[in-house]
């Protein structure tokens, strides 16, 4: 992708607009209490008070003589606080390192977030709030910037694909509407407010990414007393990016087309889910102007994935992975197809801990193998 860095913002002054937004945003927050769980996320069992996780996980990424590798510690909490407002944190420390690439290592920037729940009539709304608070490194020196770009690409799906980001805030609202038996519709919007940093140390001006809009419409059905098919659209929004004074990177509008099917056997499950998403062509800076790239640099990706968790006992129970990837030929990449299979037992040592495994392989354009260990802790 031909933007200077992945998109990792920092601190600036807001615009009017955005200024305008945020403030429609905070006074609409004591309006609700979150209860819609997302719009492809309904009818899903009532979730422990507070959880914890953390899962130290290696991943080792091959292409062709090339290899990378990556140690990561991420850690998950969220509480329910009451009166429909949750919060959760996320964070974590990770090292990189590769062939003929420069080691990097370090904490990544935590991340918070907020909701608010609120039924309203029969349909449901809710607000969230997101924050970053720039904690991880940043303004890296040039070798490890090129580690930092190998970070970025979707298809080797690092745990930790970047360090630090600088503060950013992505208010968000989410309602879900009961339009007959066993049918919900939900729509949602979401805005995301990115600001300027310095992605190399050796840069005089900030780095400014243009900020994000998301646009959400999606469909819940309840096939049979057991089972459900979302279908969610999701359309994305890009500023443009400016270095100094300059705009200097236009990313394409993102389509993106998702489909899931979920359905309870017994003490078992059935998950399958889909995910296309074609990006427009870039814009990029020419004698000072912003002009259309003559190829796509990001090609259309299609995303296929599905388990299916079986109850051995009521301490272990285990999914069976598969999921796929495919992205059409780039001027910077040839056509890319990737296939991956694996286990996660999950042994639940006591009423409020469980041990957690994962262990996955890839196979195709790349090899990969990714393996993680750790514990969830639930308070109810």
């Amino acid at each position: 992708m031909p933007y200077l860095a992945p998109r990792n913002p920092g601190t600036r002054k807001l615009q009017p607009m955005k200024a305008a937004f945020l403030l429609i945003f905070c006074l609409l927050l004591p309006l609700g209490e979150a209860v819609a769980q997302g719009v492809s996320g309904r009818n899903r069992p009532q979730q422990p008070a507070a959880v914890v996780s953390f899962m130290p996980t290696y991943q080792r990424w091959a292409d062709g003589d090339t290899v990378y590798t990556q140690q990561s510690m991420p850690l998950f909490a969220q509480a329910a606080l009451g009166s429909g407002v949750g919060i959760s944190l996320a964070a974590g420390q990770a090292r990189v390192s590769g062939d003929e690439v420069a080691s990097l290592s370090g904490l990544t920037d935590v991340q918070v977030g907020f909701s608010y729940r609120r039924k309203v009539g029969a349909a449901s709304a809710a607000l969230s709030l997101g924050v970053n608070l720039p904690s991880g490194k940043k303004a890296f020196t040039d070798e490890e910037f090129l580690t930092s770009i190998i970070l970025s690409e979707d298809f080797f799906r690092f745990q930790v694909s970047r360090f630090g980001q600088g503060f950013n805030l992505s208010p968000g609202l989410t309602v879900a509407v009961p339009a007959g038996e066993g049918l919900v519709l939900g729509f949602g919007v979401a805005y995301q407010v990115l600001g300027a940093y310095k992605p190399l140390d050796t840069l005089d001006d900030d780095y400014n990414p243009g900020d994000e809009l998301r646009l959400t419409g999606g469909v819940d059905v309840r096939v049979t007393p057991t089972a459900n098919v979302s279908l969610d659209l999701t359309y994305t929004r890009y500023g443009v990016d400016v270095l100094g004074d300059a705009e200097v990177f236009g990313s394409g509008d993102k389509l993106t087309a998702s489909l899931q099917y979920r359905q309870a056997i017994g003490f078992d499950e059935v998950w399958l889910f889909g995910r296309y998403r074609s990006r427009a062509k870039n814009e990029v800076a020419v004698s000072g102007l912003l002009v259309e790239e003559v190829e796509k640099t990001i090609p259309d990706q299609v995303e296929l994935l599905g388990h299916y968790r079986r109850r051995f006992s009521s301490r272990l129970q285990t999914r069976f992975l598969a999921e796929a990837r495919f992205a059409k030929a780039s001027p910077q990449r040839d056509a890319v197809s990737l296939i991956g299979l694996g286990l996660s037992p999950e042994l639940t040592l006591s009423p409020a801990v469980s041990l957690l495994l994962r262990v996955k392989y890839f196979f195709g354009s790349f090899t990969g193998l990714e393996a993680g260990l750790g514990l969830s802790f639930r308070l109810q």
